[in-house]
């Protein structure tokens, strides 16, 4: 699954730095990896982490 997560990041990364060659705006190819990226991290369960700040460590949190 994580391999699934870096090849829609790659994609979009690329979408955006070939905005210019694609004649579309920025705003869309990141809006898309954004929400596409999210669905999978949430339909798949995967663990979330914050920071604790106070701790210096992170803790594992999951999306609700």
């Amino acid at each position: 699954m994580e391999t699934i997560i870096i090849i829609v990041f790659l994609a979009g990364y690329l979408a955006i730095t070939l905005e210019h060659n694609l004649k579309i705006d920025k705003l869309i190819p990141a809006l898309a990896m954004m929400a596409i990226l999210w669905a999978l991290i949430a339909l798949n369960h995967m663990p979330v982490f914050e920071v604790n700040a106070e701790l210096r460590e992170l803790e594992p949190t999951h999306l609700g």
